[in-house]
C-alpha cells in the first residue's frame, strides 16, 4: 500500500536524507532515491516539507528516514518514542541547522592547495550556461558546451568508472541528440557512452551497452528502452534507456492526442515490460496526454498503470486481466499484482464498458481513479468463460438431508475449501469516483472471489454486486453448499441512481458498513443466500424496491444502526431517472411501478438492531416480507420504523423460524406484521416495542397464522394495533401488552377481535378510548383453539375496559377430539367489561372459568340457572360460573359444574329446523348436527358418530353438564309465633331458628346431602310458656342430653355435626340462657 505523505519535516538539505523501504518483516531495507522513488515538496528549512512516495508498496511496508550530515545530532531519542517533527525535532534541530549552514558555506568556497594562490572565478555573466575548463596552468576558463570536446583521458576515465559498476552524470557535447534516430546513427558508440535525446515524447537519458542486447531489442519492438545503433559497431550492443521504476507510455509510440488509437502501442508496451521486467513495472504518462483505445488492452502480471488519461468511443473495456485460458488451468493459473491508480477514464457516450474486466487474478488494486460514462470493474472466473460452471448442473436437496443435491460449482471443478485458493483473491477498490451515465452500471461486480475491500468510492449510476453461485436451492443455494464470494468489506461508499446499490448472491462473511445509498431502482441492500454478514450504519433513501432484503437460504446476518428512508420520490424513480438522462437499452422503470414500495425482507438467523426505517408518503408494498427464507433466527432489536401508507412489516411466506422483534420504537401507518409462513415457519418474538397506527386504513395487525409453531408478543405498547394469533398447539404467549384504540378503522372484514390467540393470554390491558367507534361485531378478547388433544389454552389476569369480549373455544376442523384426553381452556381472574359469548363450537373441550369479574354481566342470562348456563362447551367438573346480579341473603350467586360435560340451552325438539353444527341436547347427552333440515320424530340417543332422529344425523359430543347452585346461607324461617316442625335444608342453611314457639314442635331429619363433619345448629325460644321438643332419631346426644322442652322465655342453643360413619347427627352442645 502507499504510505501517507510524511509532513511537517525539517532538515537542511535533501541530499542529507537517507530514505529506505523496509518490507513487512524484513531484516534489511532498500535505499530509495529522490525523484525516482519519492518527491519532496514544501520548505524544509521552515518545517513544512513533505515526502511523498511515487510508487505503491505492499501492506505492512515501512519507510525509514535518517539524516546523514556533517554535524551529528547530539541527543539520542529513545527508540520507543516516535520522532515528532513538529515538537521534538523543531526544538532540537534549530542549532544544528545553523551549524550545518555555516559548514556548508565554508564548503562552497574555492580552496587552493597549500602553496598556491587563490583561484578567481569569472563573473556570473561569463560562466552562466558554460562548462569550466581548466587550461594547462590550472586556470578556470568557461567554454560553451557546444565547443567542448571530450578529452581522450576523460573518456578513458569514464569507461573505467562504468566498468567498476559506478554511474556518472557528466554530459558532453556529443551526448545531445534531437531524436533516437539521430542517436542510433552514431557510428562508433563507445562502451558506457552516455547521451541525451531531447525529443519531448521519446527522449531521455541513454547509455551504450556493448554486451549482447539482441534479446532485449527483440522484446522491445518500439525501442522504448533498447534500440541498436543503425551504423553498427561490430557488436550486438544497444542503446539502453536510463530510468527508475516507471516507464512513460510515450516512449513506446503512444501518441496521447485523444484521436489516435493508442491501443496497439500500449499493448506492445505492457507486453515488452512484462517480458523485460516480469517481477513488475509501472507505466505512466504526461498529464496533458489523452490516450484513446479502440480495443481492450490485456494486462500481464506485475502491471501497474498510474496517472494516465484514457478515452474510448465504443463498448470495449479499457483493460482486461485474463488467467486460466484453458480448462486444465482454469483453477490454477492466475494473473498477479495488477494496479490501476490515479487514472482518468472518459467514454464519449454512456456505454457498457468497464475500466477493468478481470478473470483469474490475485492481488489487484483500483485506486483513486476517475471514470465517466462507463463502469469501473467486473471480476469473474475462467470457469464461467470456458463454460465449466453452469447453474443448470445444480439440483436441489430432494431428500431433505444435508449434503444431498448437486452444487454446480463442484461439478465445474471448484474446491470445497477451506482455503478456496481457486478463487480470485486480494482485491482493493478505493478512492475511485465515477458516473456510468446509466442506471445499471457497476462500481464493482464480484464473482468467485475472496478477500476484497471496497471503500471510500463515489459511484453515480453504479452498484456493487456479487455472485458466489446461484442462490436458489437448485442452483447452488443449499445450506451445505459453499458460498464463493468470501470475506468482503464494503464501507464508506456513496452509491446513487443505480439498479440496486449493494446486492448479490451467495456470499460468506461480508461487512457492509457506513455506506450512503439513494435513488436505487431496485433493492438497495440485498443479501440473497448469504451467510455471516454484517450490515451496519448504512443510510438508504428512496428505493424502487426493498430498502433492505434477504432471500433464499441465508444465515447469521445482522442489520444494525441503519437508516432507511422512503419518500414520495421513491414511487417514480423510473420516470425521474429517465428524465435526467439515466437510460439503458431496457426500460428504466421502478420495480415498484407507480407505487414505491417500502420493503424490508429477511430470513434465517438474522438480526436487525437499532435500525431506523422511515417511509413518509409512499403507497403499497411491504416492509418485512420474508420470501422463501429458511432457518433459524431473525432478530429486530431496538428498530425504528415509520411509515405512511399501506405497507406490511413482517410478512413471511417462507420457512422461517425464531423471529424476534425486540425493544423497538415502531411508528407506522400499515399492517404491522403478518407471519404467513405456510411452509415450516416456527417461532416469533415481538417484545418491548411501541407501535402506533395513525392512519385511516385497517387497524394495524400483528398476525401469526396456523403454520406458526409459537408466537410470543410481550411488553408492547400498541395503539390501534390488534394482535391476531392462530398458531398451532396453544404454545403462543400474549403477555403484558397494553392495547389502546382511539380511531375508527376501515375494516376489511366484519366481526374481528382486537386480541385473539390460541395460547396463553396473560396480564394484558385492552382499553377503548373515548370517541373511538369500532364496527359492529368487534370484540375485545377472543380465544381461539386449533389444537391437538391434551393441550390447554389460558386467559388469565387480563383487563378489558369499555368493550365486550367473546370467549370462543373453536376446534377448527376437528368435530371431536379424543374424549379421554380433550384439549382445554382456562379463563381465570380476568376483569371484563362484558362477556358476549362462551362457545366451543366444533369439538369436545374442557373449560375452567373462575375468579372473573365484569362490569355488566358474565353471561347472556342475568342469573345462572340450574337448567342452563348458555352455550358452553366441554366444562370441567368444578367449573364455577358467577352471576352478575346483586347478591342477597339466600340468593344464588354462582353455579358449579357437577360433572364433565357440555352445556347448551338448545333442546332437541321434533320438527325443529336444524343447521349443520348446531349443538343440541337430548336427555343427558349433547349432540352436534352433521346434516341440515327438519328434525325427525325420534330423539337421538346413544354415543355414536352418526346418531339419527329418523331424519337427520348427529354426532355425539359428550354428556350434558349438571349444575349445582351456590348461594348465600339464610335462616329457614323467622316468626314471632312459629309452630310446626323444623325440617332443615342443609343445602341452603346451617342454622335453623324459632324465636316465639307457641306450641310443641318436631325437629325432623335434615334434607340434602350432608358431608362428613358438616355443622348444624338450632336456636329455640318459646313465647313465655315452655314448649315440648321432639327430636328425630337421627339426632344422637354425645355427652349431653337432648332437651325435651324449652325453658320459658329463655333461648336454647343445640349444636352438633354430621357423623358420616354412623349416618347420625351427633349433638355435642346444649346451652340455655341463665
Amino acid at each position: 500500500m502507499a504510505p501517507e505523505a510524511l509532513t511537517g519535516l525539517i532538515f537542511y538539505d535533501p541530499v542529507e536524507l537517507v530514505v529506505e523501504h523496509w518490507p513487512y518483516g524484513a531484516e534489511a531495507g532498500t535505499v530509495l532515491y529522490l525523484d525516482q522513488d519519492y518527491t519532496i515538496s514544501g520548505d524544509w528549512a521552515s518545517g513544512t516539507a513533505s515526502i511523498t512516495p511515487r510508487a505503491v508498496y505492499p501492506l505492512g511496508a515501512e519507510w525509514r528516514i535518517r539524516r546523514e550530515g556533517l554535524i551529528r545530532q547530539p541527543e539520542v531519542l529513545p527508540k520507543i518514542s516516535p520522532l515528532s517533527s513538529k515538537d521534538v525535532e523543531r526544538g532540537l534541530d534549530r542549532p544544528i541547522l545553523r551549524l550545518q549552514e555555516h559548514a556548508r558555506e565554508i564548503m562552497r568556497t574555492w580552496r587552493s592547495p597549500r602553496g598556491e594562490n587563490g583561484l578567481d572565478l569569472p563573473g556570473v555573466g561569463k560562466r552562466a550556461l558554460k562548462a569550466l575548463f581548466f587550461d594547462s596552468e590550472g586556470n578556470a576558463d568557461p567554454i560553451s558546451i557546444d565547443d567542448f570536446s571530450e578529452p581522450a583521458r576523460a573518456a578513458a576515465d569514464r569507461a573505467e568508472t562504468i566498468a567498476n559498476g559506478l554511474q556518472i552524470t557528466t554530459t558532453f557535447k556529443d551526448a545531445l541528440f534531437g531524436s533516437k534516430i539521430a542517436l542510433a546513427a552514431v557510428t562508433t558508440p563507445t562502451p558506457g557512452q552516455s547521451a541525451v535525446v531531447t525529443d519531448p515524447a521519446k527522449g531521455g537519458n541513454f547509455r551504450f551497452s556493448s554486451i549482447d542486447r539482441s534479446a532485449e531489442v527483440a522484446l522491445d519492438p518500439d525501442g522504448g528502452l533498447f534500440f541498436p545503433p543503425s551504423g553498427g559497431n561490430g557488436s550486438a550492443g544497444a542503446w539502453e534507456r536510463s530510468f527508475g521504476t516507471t516507464v512513460m507510455a510515450e516512449w513506446f509510440g503512444c501518441v496521447g492526442d485523444g484521436l489516435t488509437d493508442d491501443q496497439p502501442a500500449f499493448q506492445r508496451l505492457v507486453n515488452t515490460m512484462a517480458a523485460l521486467y516480469p517481477k513488475g513495472f509501472t507505466v505512466s504518462a504526461a498529464l496533458n496526454k489523452l490516450f484513446r483505445f479502440g480495443a481492450v488492452v490485456r494486462l500481464p502480471s506485475g502491471a501497474r498503470i498510474e496517472s494516465i488519461n484514457f478515452t474510448n468511443a465504443g463498448t470495449n473495456n479499457f483493460f482486461e486481466v485474463v488467467g486460466g485460458l484453458t480448462a486444465p488451468t482454469a483453477f490454477t493459473e492466475f494473473v498477479t499484482d495488477i494496479a490501476i491508480a490515479g487514472c482518468n477514464f472518459f467514454c464519449d457516450v454512456s456505454n457498457t464498458s468497464n475500466v477493468l474486466r478481470a478473470r483469474n487474478f490475485k492481488r489487484l488494486r483500483l485506486q483513486n481513479n476517475i471514470f465517466q460514462n462507463c463502469s469501473l470493474s467486473s471480476f469473474g472466473h475462467a470457469a464461467e468463460d470456458l463454460g465449466l460452471y453452469k447453474i443448470a448442473n445444480g439440483s436441489a436437496d430432494s431428500s431433505g438431508l444435508p449434503g444431498s443435491g448437486t452444487d454446480p460449482a463442484i461439478v465445474a471443478g471448484f474446491s470445497t475449501g477451506p482455503d478456496f485458493d481457486d478463487l480470485n483473491s486480494d482485491c482493493t477498490i478505493s478512492g475511485n469516483v465515477g458516473n456510468s451515465g446509466r442506471y445499471n452500471g457497476s462500481l464493482a461486480r464480484l464473482e468467485f472471489i475472496k478477500n476484497v475491500t471496497i471503500t471510500n468510492n463515489i459511484g453515480i449510476g453504479c452498484k456493487i454486486s456479487w455472485w458466489g453461485g446461484g442462490a436458489s436451492a437448485a442452483e447452488g443455494g443449499e445450506l451445505w453448499m459453499k458460498r464463493r464470494v468470501r470475506n468482503v468489506t464494503i464501507t464508506n461508499n456513496y452509491l446513487s441512481r443505480a439498479n440496486g446499490c449493494i446486492n448479490g448472491n451467495n456470499s460468506d462473511g461480508m461487512t457492509i458498513a457506513d455506506n450512503i445509498c439513494e435513488d436505487s431502482m431496485d433493492t438497495c441492500l440485498d443479501l440473497e443466500g448469504c451467510f455471516n454478514c454484517s450490515v451496519t450504519g448504512n443510510f438508504v433513501r428512496d428505493a424502487g424496491n426493498f430498502c433492505t432484503s434477504i432471500f433464499y437460504a441465508s444465515m447469521n446476518n445482522v442489520f444494525a444502526n441503519n437508516t432507511l428512508l422512503q419518500t414520495k420520490r421513491a414511487k417514480n424513480l423510473g420516470s425521474f431517472l429517465n428524465t435526467t438522462g439515466y437510460t439503458s437499452a431496457g426500460t428504466c422503470t421502478s420495480s415498484a411501478g407507480t407505487n414505491g414500495r417500502v420493503r424490508l425482507t429477511f430470513a434465517a438467523s438474522h438480526g436487525f438492531s437499532d435500525d431506523q426505517m422511515i417511509a413518509p408518503g409512499t403507497k403499497s408494498g411491504n416492509m418485512g416480507a420474508a420470501l422463501s427464507g429458511w432457518y433459524p433466527i431473525l432478530i429486530l432489536d431496538a428498530t425504528t420504523l415509520e411509515l405512511v401508507g399501506t405497507e406490511d412489516i413482517g410478512t413471511m411466506t417462507g420457512a422461517v423460524s425464531n423471529v424476534r422483534y425486540q425493544r423497538g420504537n415502531i411508528m407506522f401507518q400499515s399492517n404491522l406484521a403478518t407471519f404467513d409462513a405456510a411452509d415450516e415457519a416456527d417461532r416469533v418474538l415481538w417484545q418491548g416495542n411501541t407501535c402506533i397506527y395513525e392512519g385511516t386504513h385497517n387497524l394495524a395487525t400483528i398476525n401469526g397464522d396456523t403454520a406458526m409453531r409459537t408466537m410470543m408478543v410481550s411488553g408492547n405498547h400498541l395503539r390501534n394495533v390488534r394482535i391476531v394469533d392462530v398458531s398451532l398447539d396453544s404454545k403462543s404467549v400474549i403477555q403484558g401488552n397494553y392495547l389502546e384504540f382511539d380511531s375508527q378503522p376501515v375494516w376489511a372484514t366484519a366481526n374481528v377481535a382486537l386480541l385473539q390467540s390460541t395460547g396463553r393470554i396473560i396480564d394484558n390491558t385492552l382499553k377503548v378510548l373515548p370517541k373511538c367507534v369500532l364496527p359492529a361485531g368487534t370484540v375485545g378478547i377472543a380465544t381461539y383453539q386449533v389444537v391437538s388433544s391434551g393441550t390447554w389454552g389460558e386467559m388469565r389476569g387480563n383487563s378489558v375496559e369499555d368493550w365486550p369480549s367473546q370467549l370462543t373455544a373453536d376446534m377448527g376442523y376437528q368435530y371431536r377430539v379424543d374424549a379421554s384426553n380433550p384439549c382445554g381452556l382456562m379463563i381465570i381472574d380476568n376483569v371484563f367489561d362484558t362477556v358476549l359469548d362462551m362457545n366451543a363450537s366444533k369439538g369436545s373441550i374442557r373449560i375452567v372459568y373462575e375468579g372473573n369479574r365484569s362490569k355488566n354481566k358474565s353471561l347472556p342470562v342475568a342469573r345462572p340457572a340450574v337448567a342452563s348456563i348458555g352455550t358452553l362447551g366441554g366444562l370441567v367438573r368444578g367449573t364455577k360460573i358467577e352471576s352478575g346480579v346483586a347478591l342477597s341473603a339466600g340468593g344464588v350467586f354462582a353455579q358449579v359444574a357437577l360433572n364433565d360435560g357440555w352445556d347448551t340451552s338448545n333442546a332437541w325438539v321434533a320438527g325443529m329446523n336444524v343447521a349443520v353444527g348446531d349443538m343440541l341436547y337430548s336427555g343427558s347427552s349433547v349432540y352436534r348436527a352433521t346434516a341440515a333440515g327438519v328434525a325427525g320424530a325420534t330423539a337421538p340417543t346413544g354415543t355414536g358418530t352418526a346418531v339419527s332422529d329418523g331424519t337427520l344425523t348427529y354426532r355425539y359430543i359428550t354428556a350434558k353438564v349438571v349444575w349445582g347452585a351456590l348461594s348465600l346461607a339464610a335462616p329457614s324461617a323467622v316468626s314471632s309465633a312459629a309452630t310446626g316442625a323444623i325440617t332443615p335444608d342443609i343445602s341452603t342453611a346451617g342454622t335453623f331458628v324459632r324465636t316465639a314457639l307457641s306450641g310443641g314442635i318436631a325437629i325432623n331429619a335434615p334434607t340434602g346431602t350432608p358431608f362428613d363433619g358438616q355443622p348444624i345448629r338450632f336456636r329455640l325460644k318459646d313465647n313465655a310458656t315452655a314448649r315440648a321438643l321432639a327430636w328425630n332419631a337421627i339426632y344422637r346426644a354425645i355427652g349431653v342430653a337432648l332437651p325435651g322442652t324449652t325453658t320459658a322465655s329463655k333461648t336454647t342453643y343445640v349444636a352438633g355435626s354430621y357423623n358420616a360413619a354412623d349416618a347420625r347427627w351427633d349433638i355435642t352442645s346444649v346451652q340455655t340462657e341463665a
